[in-house]
Parts: C-alpha cells; structure tokens; sequence
C-alpha cells in the first residue's frame, strides 16, 4: 500500500547497452572462430580453385595438340563450373557466418543448419586425421530460430572438439585417431542433436565453469572464451538448452530444441541454371557492363552478345555515367567497388534519372551487398553476389527486360 492505499509500482529499464554489448559478444566469438578456422578454410577454397586450373591448363594443352574432342572439352568445362560453384558455397558459408545477423526469426529445418556446419569444418578435420560421423534422421526437423544461429553454434562445437583432439594426438599410440559424432534424432515434440568426441573430455573441476564468459582452457591468442558462453545464449533464445552430458570418453554436448511443424515449407528452392537462360527474347537489348576487372567485364560482354544483346562496357562508374547519358542502356549491371566513381553513386545517378531503370548488382563485397539489397533491391533493382552463374543472371534480364508490371 502507498499512503493507505493499494497501489502497483512500475520500473522501467533502458536495455539498450545491454543489448549492444550482447549483440557485440555474439560477433566477437563468430569472428574469433573464423579466425581460429582461417588456415582450414584456405585449404577448403584451394581445392576447387586447384581443379579448376587442372582442368583449364589441361585443356589448352589438349586444344593445342589437336586432341580434345568436343565432347571432352564440354566435360571439362563443365568441371569448371561444378567447381566454381562449390567455392562460391564456401565463400558464401563465410559472408553468413561472418556479418552481423540481422535476418528474423523463422521456421527453418535445423537438420540443413547441421549439414552446412559440418560441411565447413569437414575439410579441416581431414589433415589431422580426424574422422566425423553424421547420423541425422531422414526428412525435415523444422525449429524456429535463425539458422545462420544454430550453425554458429554447432560450428563452434565442432570446432573445440578439434582444437581437443588435435592437442590430444602427440600423448597418443600412432594407431590412434580423432573422431567426432554428430547424431541428430526426434525425441517427442524435441530435437536432440548430441555432438562428442574421443577427446580428453573436460574435468570435474571446471564443469561447472565452461558456459561462463570469457572462461576458457585454452593458451593465450587461441580463444576468447566466449564460444560457449554465446553458444548458451543463442540456444536459450529459440527456447532451447544447451548441455554437457555425461560420457566415458572424451566429451559430449547435447542441444535440445522444440519442433515447430507450423508454417514450414520444406521444398528447397529451384537451382539456378548454369548456362542459357531458360526463357525470354535480348531483342538487341543493350546492355551496360560496369566493371574495373577487364576480363570479368569482356567474359560477360561475350555471353551477352551470344545472347543477342548490344553490349557497351565501363571500367568506373564515371565513365559508365557518360556512356549511359550518350546511349542510355536497357539494362545496367554494375559492381560496387571501383575506382573513379563507385557503383553506389553511379546506381543513385541512375535512380534519379529513370526510377524503373533496371539495374543488376554484382558484388562480392559483404558490407555494400548488405547495405545496398536493404537500400535499393525491389522489382528493377536487383543484387547478386559473385561468383555469378551465368543462366541465372540471363533469366534476370530477360525478366527486367519485360515492362513493368507484366
């Protein structure tokens, strides 16, 4: 009571800071773990990029000696591009884990998530002779979340299971190997991804201590002791937990999740295709290439022209503004970063001069791709990121070239 009378107080917090300083937590631990990957990850993208050159010295080698059939120089230009593709996978499995995640809360199927973590690590396990086994139920387990979260985390699981397994292998017989397990299963309306090790496990003495933040076993410049500590908190916010369980060897971590089959559409996407455009008339359409890499620039130019379209070409964006303001085009596809007037203010430029100009964005730089899809993508603006597959941008301009609204 106040005064003789009931009454009810109310407290009102500013949690602004506390959550800038959690949000700031949680991509200081991502980038700390993608340093700590850094040297794997190299070796993942070194693989396609050593196949594509094999299969492209290869066939010039073949062409000049008058042996390569027309069918096996289909072959291995197809190699080049099964290869460009998966390096474009990786690259793009870094932008996600690497940006800041502001992409809401959504029903997605978590056994993907565990998929594309693993596929990281997976290359990085090899060179110390690490085994992983996945075992994940067949069909869809749909949790609601972010996914790019969830991956975070079984990313940063894996990852101290090698940092143990690698550490323990000197004390151990030459016959013995790391293994990891990755099992996933239904428990009622529960997920239960379990992820173990044959480690050195972790000892009672600090147990009780390894989701507390900046607590950490490991020497100086090797970790930063948030890993966990933000592995628990992302798990607790899609109103799950995150435990260590009991095991006889090394050390087990279990994340349990709720399953949401609300609203959840498991049909993945259609591939993009490769090559030719699957429908639409160029017309003599012209197009502007804007792009300071020559070669990038020519190599599109040439599949354009094949297309039927009338192509010019800029190296910087001031230059682009004066061929368009002589000879506007039909479509524009310009990069982001380059010299002597980037791509942002050319796209302003044409923005103001026609609003229903289509224009095409190819970037593989992650800030401006994020800052301009928010900014600008709508139905005549749209932003792809490099590496770019060719029939997929084809679709896209046959698209912009029809008029708007149809």
């Amino acid at each position: 009571p106040f005064r003789g009378v009931a009454a009810r107080m109310l407290v009102i917090r500013d949690i602004t800071e506390r959550t800038q300083m959690q949000e700031q937590m949680l991509q200081t631990a991502k980038l700390a773990t993608l340093g700590e990957m850094a040297a794997g990850l190299v070796h993942e993208l070194s693989q396609p990029l050593n196949i594509i050159r094999l299969a492209a010295e290869g066939a010039l080698m073949l062409i000049e000696r008058g042996k390569a059939s027309p069918e096996w120089q289909a072959q291995q230009f197809q190699l080049v591009a099964e290869q460009s593709e998966r390096a474009a996978e990786i690259i793009d499995d870094i932008r996600i884990f690497s940006r800041r995640d502001t992409s809401p809360v959504q029903i997605f199927d978590a056994l993907q998530g565990i998929r594309t973590a693993t596929d990281v690590l997976l290359g990085q396990l090899r060179p110390d002779g690490i085994t992983l086994d996945l075992d994940l139920p067949v069909g869809t387990m749909p949790v609601r979340g972010r996914r790019v979260q969830l991956e975070q985390v079984v990313m940063n699981l894996l990852n101290n299971a090698h940092h143990a397994l690698r550490d323990r292998k000197p004390d151990m017989p030459p016959d013995w190997n790391g293994h990891i397990d990755v099992l996933a299963k239904c428990d009622r309306d529960q997920l239960r991804i379990v992820i173990s090790d044959n480690g050195p496990g972790i000892s009672e003495t600090i147990k009780s201590r390894i989701f507390e933040p900046f607590f950490t076993t490991k020497e100086a410049g090797r970790g930063t002791g948030l890993g966990l500590s933000v592995s628990f908190s992302l798990i607790a916010a899609m109103g799950g937990r995150l435990d260590l369980q009991g095991s006889p060897v090394g050390a087990s971590f279990v994340i349990s999740l709720p399953l949401d089959q609300k609203s959840f559409d498991p049909s993945p996407p259609p591939p993009a295709p490769l090559c030719a455009p699957s429908s639409g008339t160029f017309a003599d359409a012209h197009i502007l290439v804007v792009d300071d890499e020559t070669a990038a620039a020519d190599a599109l130019a040439h599949y354009l022209r094949a297309l039927g379209c009338r192509v010019s070409i800029a190296g910087t964006g001031q230059k682009a503004w004066e061929l368009f303001s002589a000879d506007p085009a039909d479509v524009v596809i310009t990069d982001l970063r380059m010299p002597a007037g980037n791509g942002e203010e050319l796209v302003e430029k044409l923005r103001d001069f026609d609003p229903l100009l289509p224009i095409i964005i190819v970037t593989g730089h992650l800030g401006a791709t994020e800052r301009v899809a928010d900014n600008l993508q709508d139905d005549r603006c749209a932003v792809l990121k490099k590496p770019v597959a060719l029939g997929g941008l084809g679709d896209l301009i046959a698209t912009f070239l029809q008029p708007p609204g149809e």
